[in-house]
């Protein structure tokens, strides 16, 4: 296998210190490739599943600590109309309510994209 040097890294507290890292120019066998790209599209696919749970579960804290919010002002407020407060709890029940129904979707499309995965690793041995 061939090699090339290249200075990629520099240290800030030595500026004159240049690390040099060797860098593949040939592949001698499918070992020394540095990741097979199904692994990389799992990880991925893993990684955007994470992301995905771990921001709509924020958000849905955040909402209910706004309703929590917006509720305590309406039931302290006086002189606020009972229409306006019914108002108020059919845009919260509406949100919530889109709320689950994206999250059942992409739930859904989530599965979907799990079944392709799960195909092709069969369809692969």
């Amino acid at each position: 296998m061939k090699r090339r040097w290249c200075n990629a890294t520099f240290s800030l507290d030595n500026p004159s210190r240049v690390d040099y890292i060797p860098l593949t120019t040939t592949h001698s066998s499918k070992k020394d490739l540095p990741m097979d790209p199904k692994k990389v599209t799992q990880q991925t696919f893993d990684f955007y599943k994470s992301t995905f749970e771990n921001t709509n579960n924020a958000m849905s804290m955040l909402q209910d600590q706004g309703q929590k919010m917006v509720e305590m002002f309406l039931d302290q407020t006086q002189g606020f109309p009972e229409e306006g407060k019914k108002a108020v709890q059919e845009w919260i029940n509406a949100y919530k309510k889109g709320s689950q129904d994206f999250k059942a979707a992409v739930d859904e499309n989530f599965k979907k994209v799990e079944d392709f995965f799960a195909e092709a690793a069969k369809s692969a041995n």
